[in-house]
């Protein structure tokens, strides 16, 4: 090949940012429409679907895992430790590369420590829920976002922060 390459005159395309992270009333919006759906659903199938999604959601935003990690669970592993010491997740080989040490608060413990089941893909039910609870323009992956805004709001600071997530 000689001459210019011809690629050269085309500018490279700036990336959009996404910025977003909920709010701490659209988490209670989210978290409550669930909770309500839960309590008066007759069909003990969908009444489980709602409160995986529910137990979904919460683990997201409480852990700041992905939503790809939080599927990779399994109930009895020996990745996942709660107990009168510790409780933590060990995800392996993590998006990149590595092992992540996740450590889980009371709420997080306690969903873990029951059977569960997220081996599906929550995006259909949980773009269903945002609508319903009138939360605009939020993607599951946003859950993580808002993990990390919610730590930093407490005065983590950024390099912390950033372990937690696997930056």
């Amino acid at each position: 090949f000689s001459g210019s390459n011809p690629a050269a005159k085309f500018g490279r395309e700036t990336e959009k940012s996404r910025d977003r992270a909920l709010t701490k009333g659209e988490l209670i919006s989210l978290t409550a429409r669930l909770a309500d759906k839960i309590e008066t659903e007759n069909n003990p199938a969908i009444k489980k679907d709602q409160r995986r999604l529910l137990d979904f959601i919460l683990l997201a935003v409480l852990t700041g895992m992905r939503r790809g990690e939080i599927q990779g669970l399994r109930h009895g592993s020996d990745d996942i430790r709660i107990d009168d010491l510790e409780n933590h997740v060990m995800l392996r080989d993590t998006k990149n590369g590595s092992d992540r040490y996740i450590p889980m608060g009371r709420i997080a413990s306690e969903i873990l420590s029951r059977p569960f089941d997220f081996d599906y893909d929550p995006k259909r039910s949980f773009a269903k829920l945002c609508d319903d609870a009138k939360v605009k323009n939020l993607r599951f992956h946003d859950l993580r976002r808002s993990f990390a805004t919610f730590l930093a709001g407490l005065g983590t600071d950024p390099f912390t922060i950033a372990g937690l997530l696997g930056h």
